[in-house]
């Protein structure tokens, strides 16, 4: 259940609590193996995409922005799903990526499908070769999440900050040793795989630009509306008020409402309101009732919470859950085969 800190004086760490409840679903793991000439141009995308260059160099075309050149072991994610073109070259025109995979069977990356069976893709021709992996994946209600929403369009790390090379090597063991279609357990891995490495970009480009952040990691990094921030997560049930939450700060009441809003984007009740039904989503996506759920949150009565849920998250608690449970079980779509060209 949702714990009641009045007597635990630990800080509580914001960031963790949200990159903890980072869990992606419908996640695909691709291995492409690209030589010579190449260039793949990936649409938006209504998830997370990453690419991971294991071997080689290539460039990277993000639809605004200057051409990007990552190097070996650099990571570049896209968390909002913007367009973008992979390419062995700078200023090579995208082939289109949904015709190339199209012809060997698999379908372009949805938030609806399930991806069971591992991709591999091994082009053939002279040149060097460059190895990417490319991870994709959904964030349940991803409008709704504080994290993804503060994060910019693009994040680029370089190897010598990010530090996953070990995970690179397991992921790639991985697709290598996995059979065609796939076995049980392998969608799971692969989802636990995507948390881990996005977590890990996040927290690395969170260290290297900290100064550039916005919205709620802008609020992260203030010296007083962060102890707002964990006052609130410390004790999500109570009933805060712009008054008490000024006083955590240090501030008076005007000056924090005022600076609150500017770095967040949202008034201190309204990320109070925010904050309680993404913990009550996890929580009704647990089977918790909707009455338990509703008094953890410090609701005086279901019908209230369940009044404020709709409002805010523009479904009702039941439907909600009851979507949540229709996801998890879909079974793997057919026509997801293991891809590889030789």
């Amino acid at each position: 259940m949702i714990q009641k800190n009045t007597v635990d004086p630990t800080p509580v760490d914001p960031l963790s609590e949200a990159l903890s409840a980072m869990h992606m679903e419908s996640s695909l793991l691709a291995i492409f193996n690209l030589p010579g000439l190449w260039s793949v141009a990936h649409p938006r995308k209504g998830g997370v995409v990453c690419h991971i260059v294991a071997e080689g160099t290539c460039f990277c075309n993000p639809a605004e922005g200057p051409t990007i050149e990552l190097g070996r072991g650099d990571l570049i994610a896209f968390p909002h799903g913007d367009p973008h073109t992979l390419a062995s070259s700078p200023g090579l025109k995208g082939t289109p990526i949904a015709p190339l995979l199209d012809a060997i069977g698999h379908p372009v990356w949805t938030p609806q499908n399930q991806y069971p069976r591992p991709v591999r893709y091994w082009g053939n021709g002279p040149g060097a070769r460059t190895l990417v992996i490319d991870l994709v994946s959904a964030f349940p209600v991803p409008n709704r999440n504080l994290l993804l929403r503060a994060l910019p369009s693009v994040m680029h790390i370089r190897a010598e900050h990010l530090k996953v090379r070990s995970w690179l090597d397991f992921a790639l063991d991985m697709v290598a040793s996995e059979p065609p279609k796939g076995t049980p357990g392998y969608a799971a891995a692969v989802s636990r795989m995507t948390d881990l490495i996005f977590i890990q970009a996040v927290r690395t480009h969170l260290s290297i630009q900290a100064a550039d952040a916005r919205g709620w990691l802008r609020g992260l990094f203030h010296p007083r509306i962060s102890r707002a921030l964990q006052a609130i997560h410390h004790d999500p049930q109570r009933n805060w008020t712009v008054a008490q939450l000024a006083t955590e700060a240090g501030m008076s009441r005007t000056p924090f409402a005022l600076e609150f809003t500017a770095c967040l984007e949202l008034s201190p009740i309204r990320y109070l309101t925010e904050w309680r039904m993404h913990l009550a989503s996890r929580r009704l996506a647990e089977g918790v009732p909707i009455s338990v759920v509703a008094d953890e949150l410090g609701y005086a009565s279901p019908i209230s919470f369940a009044r404020t849920f709709r409002r805010v998250m523009g479904i009702t608690p039941g439907g909600y859950r009851r979507g949540v449970t229709r996801e998890d079980a879909i079974e793997a779509k057919p026509g997801t085969p293991h891809a590889q060209l030789n």
